[in-house]
C-alpha cells in the first residue's frame, strides 16, 4: 500500500491507495493542535501515527507578495514552552477504535521517523530523529531566500539541541489516564537511543519491517565531533541494534568525503 497524509490545519486526512493506484480508504482526524509543523509520519499494524511540533510562525511581509519563501529564514521557531503530543488515529483496517493522545512531557520537533510498531500488550514504540529547540533557516546549508547553497550557514541553530535518535514507548494498556468522548489521554515515556547525543538524522529500517517490530535502525550520523564543528554534512552511516544499545559505524576513508540519506538494501 502507499499511504498519504494531507493536513490543513488541525484537521488530517489519512489516505491509503493499492498497488494499482486505487483509492482503498480515507481516514479524517481533528488534531487536538493547530500550531504544528508536520514533515513525516508513521504507521502499525492499527494505527496512523502524528507527533505535534510546536512552532511559532512570523510571516515576512514580502512573503504574501511571493518575493520570499513563505518558511523563510526565522519565520519558524520552536514554541519551547509548548509540549508535544503523540496521536494514535485508528486505520480503518486495524483492530482499534479510538483515537489516543500522549503527552511526551518535552518539548521535541521531530522530522524523520525511523520506524514505529506495535508490541504484544497494544504498546506502541517508536524511533524518531528530533530536536530540542529549532529555528528554521538554511536548513543543511541551503538558504531558501537567497536560493544558495552556502555550507557556512549549516544549521543555524544551536547544535547541542539536535538532531538525536529517540525512542518513545506509548503505554496503551496501562498509560491512559481519562478519557474525552472518542479519544483517550495517556503519558509518553522517551529515551535516547543508546543514550548518547550523536548527531543523527535520515533514520530508517528494513523496508519490509515497516510497521512491524525491528532491531537494528540505520542513519546518518557525525559521531566524534570536536567542539564547534558542524555536524553536517554527515561524517557517517551507523547501524543501530536498539535492544542490546551496540552500534556499527562506517566512514569513508578520504577526509573530503560525506554521507547522504542511507537507503536499505
Amino acid at each position: 500500500m502507499l499511504v498519504g497524509l494531507s493536513a490543513v490545519g488541525s484537521s488530517y486526512t489519512f489516505y491509503e491507495f493499492g498497488l494499482d493506484g486505487s483509492l482503498m480508504s480515507r481516514t479524517e482526524s481533528i488534531m487536538p493542535f493547530d500550531s504544528s509543523i508536520i514533515h513525516d509520519f508513521a504507521i502499525t499494524e492499527d494505527y496512523y501515527v502524528v507527533q505535534e511540533n510546536p512552532v511559532l510562525y512570523t510571516a515576512d511581509i514580502s512573503s504574501v507578495f511571493g518575493s520570499t519563501p513563505i518558511l523563510g529564514k526565522g519565520s519558524v521557531v520552536s514554541d519551547v514552552e509548548e509540549k508535544s503530543r503523540i496521536v494514535l488515529v485508528p486505520r480503518p483496517i486495524g483492530k482499534a477504535n479510538q483515537t489516543l493522545v500522549f503527552d511526551t512531557g518535552n518539548h521535541t520537533l521531530t522530522f524523520h521517523f525511523a520506524n514505529t510498531y506495535q508490541e504484544e500488550d497494544g504498546s506502541v514504540f517508536l524511533v524518531s530523529a528530533s530536536f530540542d529547540n529549532y529555528k528554521m533557516g538554511s536548513e543543511y546549508g541551503f538558504d531558501p531566500i537567497e536560493g544558495t547553497f552556502d555550507p557556512t550557514h549549516l544549521m543555524e541553530h544551536d547544535h547541542k539541541a539536535g538532531p538525536f535518535l529517540f525512542e518513545t514507548r506509548l503505554d496503551v494498556s496501562a498509560g491512559l489516564e481519562y478519557s474525552n468522548g472518542d479519544t483517550l489521554y495517556g503519558l509518553a515515556t522517551r529515551w535516547l537511543v543508546d543514550g548518547s547525543r550523536i548527531h543523527r538524522d535520515f533514520p530508517s529500517t528494513h523496508p519490509f519491517l515497516e510497521g512491524r517490530k525491528t532491531r537494528y535502525i540505520y542513519c546518518s550520523a557525525s559521531p566524534n565531533l570536536i567542539d564547534g564543528d558542524p555536524f553536517f554534512p554527515f561524517h557517517s552511516v551507523q547501524k543501530i541494534d536498539v535492544e542490546s544499545g551496540t552500534c556499527l559505524s562506517w566512514t569513508p576513508k578520504n577526509p573530503d568525503c560525506f554521507v547522504g540519506e542511507p537507503i536499505f538494501a
